[in-house]
């Protein structure tokens, strides 16, 4: 969510054209790389969904930073957020921004609600992410995957789906009081992995191939 540039905002107009030709609507969960103090100041600001989602555009939708909202007697819960661990490249309010990570008090606030979900949304992983290659050793990242594992234990998911380290990988377990939840981290944009259809009635996730992955 680039706006304060101009390719940026000229993206989301083509987005939104899309999606108005096709008669659909674009949710997103913010990452790390966003223009957090224009999302903050839209989550504050714009018009809301009757489901309390902000609206970017007529077909997209910024679940803001923490969201939880119904579908078909459905939940989802979604956070936003995460660690940028090249912002020593890049430029405070130009390509990174300070407000980033998840904060602290977005946790507590969800586990002071206590409220479970049936899918959950995030940008970061859990500490039990199966990566298949050496993660920078950067502390910063390694407590926010723990933030993330407090996340998952107080909304105990079915299934979860987040982004963040470019790379697939499919249907791993996390660890919680009541079971686990079925994980799945998706590819970068433009990879083959980078999208899956998940069907709510079925809890079925189903891949570009057409392989379709059932809960165990």
């Amino acid at each position: 969510y680039w706006e304060h540039e101009v390719d940026g905002f000229n993206y989301l107009d083509a987005l939104n054209d899309e999606c108005r030709k096709y008669g659909v609507k674009v949710y997103f969960v913010a990452g790390n790389h966003e223009c957090w103090d224009r999302l903050d100041w839209m989550e504050k600001n714009n018009p809301k969904t009757y489901a309390g989602l902000t609206v970017i555009r007529s077909h997209i939708r910024y679940t803001g930073r923490v969201k939880r909202w119904g579908v078909d007697g459905k939940w989802f819960q979604a956070v936003g957020g995460a660690v940028s661990v090249d912002k020593a490249h890049r430029k405070l309010g130009k390509s990174w921004w300070s407000q980033e990570a998840v904060p602290e008090r977005v946790v507590k606030g969800l586990e002071n609600a206590g409220r479970q979900s049936d899918y959950l949304l995030t940008h970061d992983a859990p500490t039990c992410a199966p990566f298949r290659f050496r993660l920078k050793n950067d502390p910063d990242s390694e407590m926010h995957r723990q933030l993330m594992n407090r996340i998952g234990a107080v909304v105990k998911p079915k299934i979860w789906f987040h982004g963040h380290y470019h790379t697939w990988m499919e249907n791993y377990p996390f660890m919680h009081q009541s079971g686990y939840s079925s994980v799945y981290g998706l590819d970068m944009n433009g990879d083959f992995y980078h999208c899956v259809v998940l069907d709510t009635e079925t809890d079925t996730v189903e891949t570009r191939t057409g392989k379709v992955i059932e809960l165990e």
